[in-house]
């Protein structure tokens, strides 16, 4: 019996992730911004070469650095109907719990907001995960949200875990 293929990455999550690849490129040359070919198509044996290297599971699509900034950890979703996964639940609460930054963006304008509001050194939407079990909310398709910036956005409060 064979294994079901890997979903493949959605065509238009990924045409979004190019373009804020390209425009932080352009418009923000001091910013590195590195990916994490997590959702890759590719054999098994690919994979576990790639996990013994460091690949980790369920890790943000996007990685941005610049000086004197806190790093900045974007994960990639489609505008409608983008979930995470459990792994990347998981990550993401491991690399908060050790004060990173993580953000899940749904969609191109609204990744390339975060990111300009981190750059500029916006902090009021810029939060920062916590490790404190958060409750879902009807915007986020019963996911747990990784910040409240996605509740905020779409108009509602904060998770009471956020205060």
């Amino acid at each position: 019996m064979t294994a079901p293929p890997k979903a493949r990455r959605p065509k238009k999550e990924h045409s979004d992730q190019v373009r804020l690849v390209m425009r932080v490129k352009v418009f923000m040359p001091h910013v590195i911004i590195a990916a994490i070919p997590n959702g890759a198509d590719i054999s098994a044996a690919q994979r576990i070469k790639l996990a013994q290297e460091g690949l980790y599971s369920g890790f943000p699509d996007l990685m941005l650095f610049s000086k004197d900034k806190p790093d900045l950890f974007i994960e990639m979703k489609r505008e409608k109907n983008g979930r995470l996964s459990d792994e990347q639940i998981k990550c993401h609460q491991a690399l908060a719990d050790i004060g990173k930054k993580v953000i899940t963006c749904h969609g191109f304008d609204e990744a390339w907001k975060v990111v300009q509001e981190w750059d500029s050194g916006t902090p009021q939407t810029i939060n920062q995960t916590t490790a404190t079990p958060r409750t879902p909310t009807a915007c986020c398709n019963d996911q747990p949200p990784i910040c409240w910036l996605m509740a905020h956005r779409l108009g509602h409060s904060a998770p009471k875990a956020f205060g």
